[in-house]
């Protein structure tokens, strides 16, 4: 069932190793706000992380999920070697979800370890308390229009509200 749900920016000069101080002063109110999200989602206490994600997809005309069991987050296209970690993904849920989603729009299943920054920038800020937690990674396509995406997002509803997890 659906606990929490917030739309997070991710700005890679957020991670400490990539923007550096200035860039922080700039961008004060945005760490602000990923701060007071990370707290409501702790409280929320979920099994999973659900991230949609611009960037996550590898074709323009396909959604993708992320169905590899173990995810890479780290920033080294941005010089930062320091941040790294890894997650696991729900892939019981991504499957059910691919499953749901496949005959109402182009939707496939990828098995990249690394994930995309659209999605590693908010899961850094998001779980720094919650590195126990699986993660779901949904990957829009910028030649599907708006609303196929919005029926797309009321599909992912239904598995998501019956669901115990």
């Amino acid at each position: 069932m659906l606990v929490y749900s917030a739309i997070v920016p991710h700005p890679a000069a957020s991670i400490p190793g990539i923007g550096g101080t200035n860039v922080a002063d700039q961008i004060s109110q945005t760490l602000k706000a990923f701060t007071t999200i990370q707290q409501e989602l702790y409280a929320s206490k979920p099994d999973t992380v659900i991230i949609v994600s611009p960037h996550a997809s590898s074709r323009t005309d396909t959604l993708s999920i992320h169905q590899n069991k173990d995810c890479q987050i780290n920033f080294k296209q941005f010089g930062d070697l320091a941040n790294y970690f890894s997650l696991r993904t729900n892939t019981g849920l991504s499957y059910r979800l691919i499953e749901r989603l496949e005959t109402f729009a182009p939707v496939m299943a990828h098995e990249d370890t690394l994930i995309d920054y659209g999605s590693a920038v908010p899961l850094f800020h998001l779980l720094n308390n919650l590195r126990d937690v699986q993660v779901g990674i949904i990957g829009t396509a910028s030649e599907i229009n708006l609303t196929q995406h919005f029926s797309f997002g009321q599909q992912l509803r239904k598995p998501l509200d019956t669901t115990n997890e």
